[in-house]
């Protein structure tokens, strides 16, 4: 799988701020691992490029 970080679209970028977010929630009160669930949710989502139905927001391949 090959990650491209030119192309990020303003979805992904906000998937990455809330995982970052959940992570310094759960990093503050650690008794809640919920947040730390969904932060690591978003945060794959956001690497994967998932979370669109019908695959709306995928990259599309360059093929050459």
């Amino acid at each position: 799988m090959k990650l491209n970080l030119r192309h990020w679209p303003f979805m992904r970028l906000i998937r990455v701020a809330v995982a970052i977010g959940c992570f310094y929630a759960y990093f503050i009160n650690s008794s809640e691992w919920f947040i730390l669930v969904v932060g690591i949710i978003s945060l794959l989502q956001a690497v994967l490029n998932t979370g669109c139905n019908d695959g709306s927001c995928e990259i599309p391949e360059n093929s050459k």
